[in-house]
């Protein structure tokens, strides 16, 4: 028979693995661009963020909206990732990111989505339903600018239409 940890327990052992006290001295830290075209991605996470405010639409005020985090694990070689830890070299997949408004109207991204990864698939009612599943994604990149107004390379599952590639 197996103890469950508590939450103490699972903290000591987080700050045993990870110290965050320490700093990194600014630049030190190298971003990867998630290559773009067609990967294969592993549905790991579904998450309801809760709701937030949204922009106003023809300056109009709008509701605070239910926001969901779907998260992707990249697993073509070219999205694999190389590190050492511990003294020993490990790989995994990147992660690619979707934050969308919960709304079951036909026009919204978050429906759209569901749907493609449902395709054909009439006895899956919930996103939680394909968690460690793998899909084709297409990787599309926009320029857009880092909070100090640096332009910077950003890769999404949609592309500059809005449109989600997803199957």
């Amino acid at each position: 028979m197996t103890r469950e940890l508590s939450i103490a327990e699972l903290a000591a052992l987080a700050a045993d693995t990870d110290d965050q006290t320490e700093t990194q001295v600014a630049g030190e830290y190298e971003r990867e661009v998630i290559p773009s075209g067609t990967n294969f991605a592993r549905f790991v996470e579904y998450i309801e963020t809760g709701k937030h405010p949204q922009k106003p639409y023809q300056g109009k005020e709008k509701p605070p909206a239910e926001i969901i985090r779907l998260t992707f694990e990249l697993l073509h070689k070219k999205s694999i990732v190389e590190y050492e830890q511990d003294g020993v070299t490990k790989k995994r997949g990147q992660l690619i990111t979707v934050r969308v408004k919960k709304s079951l109207s036909e026009k919204a991204s978050f429906k759209k989505i569901f749907n493609a990864m449902t395709y054909g698939r009439d006895s899956i009612k919930h996103f939680a339903q394909m968690l460690g599943e793998c899909f084709l994604v297409n990787i599309h990149h926009n320029i857009g600018k880092d909070a100090a107004g640096k332009e910077i390379m950003y890769a999404n599952l949609n592309n500059k239409d809005g449109v989600y590639s997803i199957g």
